[in-house]
């Protein structure tokens, strides 16, 4: 029982100690934005309605470049400022991250509830 327990502590902590993140619009002039993730990735979107990960970013001139990952490939990506439309950045989500850890524990709370009661039930002890 107590192993059970600690397993499902373990599992529960690992599924909730990363928290939730999402892409966020960044109204921040580009250049800013790359600087402010140049270990990072930015999400963007050309005027053409296409969209692109870019990892590693960096400004050339007036332009974005970085790599964009396909797979196991990584193809280096130029994109003029004036052909970008939207930018975006991964953050975190306190809510999104709070009803995880709220959902998480009332799952582990009925898991163990439920264990306790089936090693009562077939023990025949309280």
């Amino acid at each position: 029982m107590h192993g059970a327990i600690r397993h499902l502590t373990a599992i529960g902590f690992a599924a909730t100690s990363t928290g939730c993140t999402s892409w966020q619009p960044q109204t921040q002039p580009l250049p800013e934005v790359v600087a402010a993730n140049r270990l990072g990735t930015l999400r963007v979107t050309p005027t053409d309605g296409s969209q692109y990960t870019i990892s590693s970013p960096r400004m050339a001139g007036d332009s974005l470049t970085g790599f964009v990952i396909h797979g196991v490939e990584a193809a280096e990506r130029r994109l003029a400022s004036s052909q970008i439309s939207r930018i975006e950045v991964r953050k975190s989500n306190p809510g999104a991250t709070a009803a995880l850890v709220i959902a998480g524990a009332a799952v582990m709370v009925g898991t163990v509830t439920t264990l306790k009661g089936m090693e009562e039930w077939s023990t025949g002890e309280p």
